[in-house]
Parts: C-alpha cells; sequence; structure tokens
C-alpha cells in the first residue's frame, strides 16, 4: 500500500488490486509512494498555509482575551466611582458600634450614643396546651397583609402573603410552613409547649394582620377578636401576651433620632449598634466616636492593578509586532513531524509560529491609539478638579525606549495625591462623556483617560474579531475562518485528484505487468518448443 507526506493516499482510495511486480521484480509499491509524494506537494502546502492560519487566528484570540482582561481591570478599578470613594473606618468602642462606608465621598467623624436597641415584636399563644393532633377542622389558606417597619411613610406598600393550612396537618407541620413563607416571622414552641410568634424585623411601625380568625380562635394569640372594615384580624401589641417592637434610640452628634433597625445609613456610611452606650454622671451619653479615612491602600492598588495590566498589554502586542518571521521554518508536514522527537518538533513549531502578526497595522495602530489616549491632556467644564495629565499624579512613561510607553509609578507622590483630593483622580479618569459633551459635539479631549482607553480598546477589539473571530463563531463569520474553509474544500477536492493520480499509476504498472507477463509466458513457451523438438 502506498503512503504520502499528506497521510491521505492508501488502499482506501481505490478499487484497483495492486499488483506486487513479481513479472517484472519492481517494488511497485514502493515506486507509485515515491511517485505520490512528489504529487503530494501540493496538498502539504495547502495544509501548511492552513495550520498557519490556525495558529494566526489563535494568536489574534489570545490578544483579544488580554485586551479584555485590561478593559475589565479599567472598569473595576478605575471606571467605578466608589472605587475611589474607598474609606477606612474606626470605631473607638467596636463593641457597641461598629460601621463601615458604602459610598461616602468625603471623610468624615461622628459621635454616636445608644439608649436602647431596636427589638421585634412577638406575640405568645394563651390556649390550653397540648394542642389537638391536627389544629385545623378543614382545609384554608391564612391570606396576612404586612406592614413592615420603617416602610410606612413615603411610597411603601403592604405586603400580602398567602399561607395554607390543611386539615391533616400537625403543629410541626404549621411551624413549618411559617418559617418558611415570606410572611417574615419565626415560629417555634417555648418550653412549656406554647406557640410564639417573633418578627424577624425590628422596629415600632410593623403591622401584621390575617383575613381569618383562625389565629385567634385555633392557635391561640393575641389578635383582635373582631375585623375591621377590611375584614382583616390585627396581631396586638403591648399586651400581656403580645410585646411591641421597639425603635432604636441614638444620638448622632448631639441630635436625637429613633432608627427602625439596628442597622442603619447616615451620609454614605452604614452604622451597626449592639449596645447601649454608658453615661456620664450627669446622665448624658458617653458616646462612640467613629471616622473616616481615604483607604490610600485600596485605591493605590486599583491604579497599580490597572497600570501592569496595561504594561503586560503592551509589552504582549509589541512583542508579538515586533516579533521575527522565521519563513524557512514552515508548519511540519506529516512525514517531517514522524521523524523528529517531541523536543524537535516543539522547537521546529516555536520557530514556525514566531512572527505571525509581525508588523501587523491594526495592532500597531490600536497601541499608537491607546497611547495617545493617555498621554493627551483632559479638558472642558466637566473637569472640575485639577488633574489634567497621569503625570500630575505621579504615573509616567518609561524613559527607556525599548520599553515601547510603559507606564511607571512614582508611589510617593501618588499616594500623597490620593490622599489629598481621591475625587480629582476619579475624574482624571472619567471625566466628561463618553461620544459627546453637554453641547451634543463630539470633543476628545473633554473625555477621562479610561473612557477613552475603554473606547480605542473596544475599537481594536472589534476589528480583530472581525479578521478572527471568537471561539464561539462559525468560520463563516470571520475572514480567517473564511480562508479556512476554502482551503478545507480545495484540500478534499486535491485529496480526491491524488486518489484518481494514484489509481492511474496502478493502472499503468498493472499493464505493463500483464504484458510482461504475458511476454515472459510466450517465451517460455517458445523455449519449451525448442526444447521438445530436440
Amino acid at each position: 500500500m502506498s503512503t504520502s507526506s499528506s497521510g491521505t493516499i492508501s488502499s482506501q482510495y481505490s478499487g484497483l488490486m495492486r499488483v506486487n511486480g513479481m513479472a517484472s521484480g519492481m517494488d511497485i509499491d514502493g515506486m507509485v509512494s515515491k511517485l505520490m509524494k512528489a504529487e503530494s506537494v501540493p496538498l502539504d502546502k495547502m495544509k501548511q498555509k492552513q495550520q498557519t492560519l490556525q495558529w494566526q487566528r489563535d494568536d489574534y484570540r489570545d490578544i483579544n482575551t488580554s485586551l479584555k482582561d485590561l478593559d475589565t481591570t479599567i472598569f473595576n478599578g478605575l471606571f467605578l466611582q466608589s472605587s475611589f470613594n474607598k474609606k477606612t473606618v474606626t470605631s473607638s468602642n467596636d463593641n457597641l458600634v461598629s460601621a463601615s462606608a458604602i459610598n461616602a465621598t468625603g471623610n468624615m467623624s461622628a459621635r454616636i450614643g445608644v439608649g436602647n436597641l431596636a427589638t421585634s415584636a412577638s406575640w405568645k399563644s394563651t390556649v390550653v396546651l397540648p394542642y389537638p393532633d391536627h389544629p385545623a377542622s378543614s382545609d384554608t389558606t391564612l391570606k396576612f397583609t404586612v406592614t413592615d417597619p420603617g416602610n410606612t411613610e413615603g411610597s411603601s406598600t403592604d405586603r400580602v402573603v398567602s399561607i395554607a393550612i390543611a386539615a391533616t396537618d400537625t403543629i410541626d407541620n404549621i411551624i413549618t410552613k411559617f418559617n418558611s413563607s415570606s410572611l417574615g416571622v419565626t415560629m417555634f414552641k417555648d418550653d412549656t409547649g406554647s406557640l410564639v410568634i417573633s418578627n424577624n424585623k425590628t422596629g415600632s411601625e410593623g403591622v401584621i394582620k390575617v383575613d381569618s380568625p383562625f389565629m385567634h380562635d385555633v392557635l391561640g394569640f393575641d389578635v383582635s377578636t373582631t375585623p375591621d372594615a377590611n375584614g382583616n384580624y390585627t396581631f396586638n401589641t403591648g399586651t400581656a401576651n403580645a410585646i411591641a417592637g421597639v425603635d432604636a434610640s441614638i444620638t448622632f452628634n448631639g441630635y436625637s433620632m429613633k432608627e427602625t433597625s439596628n442597622n442603619f445609613t447616615i451620609n454614605g456610611v452604614n452604622y451597626t449598634i449592639k449596645g447601649v452606650t454608658p453615661k456620664d454622671t450627669q446622665g448624658n451619653d458617653i458616646p462612640v466616636n467613629i471616622s473616616t479615612a481615604t483607604d490610600v491602600d485600596s485605591i493605590y492598588n486599583s491604579i497599580k492593578s490597572f497600570v501592569d495590566k496595561y504594561n503586560d498589554v503592551i509589552k504582549k502586542v509589541n512583542d508579538k509586532i515586533s516579533e521575527k518571521r522565521n519563513r524557512d521554518f514552515p508548519p511540519l508536514t506529516d512525514d517531517q513531524r514522524a521523524a523528529m522527537n517531541d523536543t524537535q518538533i516543539t522547537q521546529w513549531e516555536t520557530k514556525a509560529k514566531s512572527g505571525l502578526l509581525s508588523n501587523d497595522s491594526i495592532l500597531s495602530g490600536g497601541l499608537s491609539k491607546m497611547r495617545q489616549d493617555l498621554y493627551s491632556p483632559v479638558s472642558g467644564s466637566n473637569l472640575t478638579t485639577g488633574y489634567t495629565q497621569l503625570s500630575q499624579i505621579g504615573i509616567t512613561t518609561s524613559a527607556d525606549y525599548s520599553e515601547n510607553g510603559k507606564l511607571v509609578i512614582d508611589e510617593t507622590t501618588l499616594r500623597q495625591k490620593i490622599q489629598d483630593n481621591p475625587q480629582a483622580i476619579y475624574q482624571l479618569f472619567n471625566s466628561g462623556v463618553s461620544s459627546s459633551d453637554t453641547s451634543g459635539t463630539y470633543s476628545y479631549g473633554t473625555e477621562g483617560l479610561a473612557k477613552r482607553l475603554r473606547d480605542s480598546i473596544s475599537n481594536m477589539s472589534s476589528q480583530v474579531t472581525t479578521i478572527a473571530g471568537k471561539t464561539t463563531y462559525t468560520n463563516n463569520q470571520f475572514d480567517i475562518g473564511k480562508q479556512l474553509t476554502d482551503l478545507g474544500t480545495q484540500i478534499t477536492d486535491f485529496q480526491s485528484k491524488l486518489t484518481d493520480i494514484e489509481n492511474r499509476y496502478y493502472h499503468q504498472f498493472s499493464a505493463m505487468e500483464q504484458a510482461m507477463q504475458q511476454s515472459n509466458q510466450q517465451a517460455a513457451y517458445i523455449t519449451q518448443q525448442f526444447s521438445s523438438g530436440g
């Protein structure tokens, strides 16, 4: 059976019986194999081109992955104002009051006194115990109307929650249904066997109503015995078997306040009160002091992460577009690969893959645009604070020309600028609008550095995707894919052509063998006749 460097020429492509060369004494298979190797050279070239395109596609996609990572780093670290609002918070007594900055733009200090913590309402049943095995005499659905504490003002609305009770339900079943519902209560049996319901939310303003006397008549809770105008029975508070919820009583910088929860937010700082503050000899609160400061470390690390990622990306792209193309090292053919060990294959392919994006205009143009984005000053009425260039906050370009615009951080300067005015740095990166100023006229100069850079990354990535697609794309959706499809068709057609050529060679050698066999037979016959006549 014949073979070729393409690995596609074999007896499976031909219905011909192979001849063994007995008449001629020739190695027919060996001769056809050598002939087919010569015929297969164009096929090898096509397969090498196919492999080169696949490597090139993968290189482009790898660049796009890096661009996406850079864009994500910019968005998470520089594009969100919350990145520059990060604060460290200290409390003089964390056991009584703790705090965390949520979205505070400026630094602050507060004095907090706690008169009492917020508590939740609860109700205890008063029926004779134990309950019957199945309290409900028939299937029933209880519809509760809930007004949560703290939601009674403004545009708040009531919640309606339904709980279906079956005649076959035990007390334990009923407890499970209450606790797994969205009613927002916890039901349990105390040590006497009585049922207790506790509101999961604290505060004095919570109201629960139910459209059936079941809670009072069957389960024995302190619920009104007569319905209101809407047919609802209200859970009572402030009685022997009903404890009303209480609001937290605090002083904030000397101002008395009520809060429905022990966790509340004022001016972007979230406070959690955990205990009552002590009093001085005059009965005044000894407050807990809370203060915030700019979280310089966190903001610095966000900016440094961007700079490091930017430097990684521009180095990666620069390395690719400046790589030497080794045209003396095309992709290996099947025969070449079979003759090499793994180390030799790796070394060869490393050289073969080099320079596939050399001098690429999209990548080089994208890098130039990114450098312009960072070096051009930011201007315009939207920039209300003083920084207009990276150099003003301690970020400059490397003096080493070979580093192709690598950014360098002066850590001392950058930390000081963050401490002085983090919002000014935020505006340097994010001032202006993405595509036009307030008049509707495009103005590149008014865009912050992060916005410019993200626009350029998006444009560069889009152009690369047009060429190399994504892993989810089919070949007809990008340029290299279309070339690969065309090559695949050409390879299939050429393989069929090679099969025909191989069959033709065997036809020819078969005819030759048959002719030589006939000649040999004739010669043998003549020799036999002469021998007989003698």
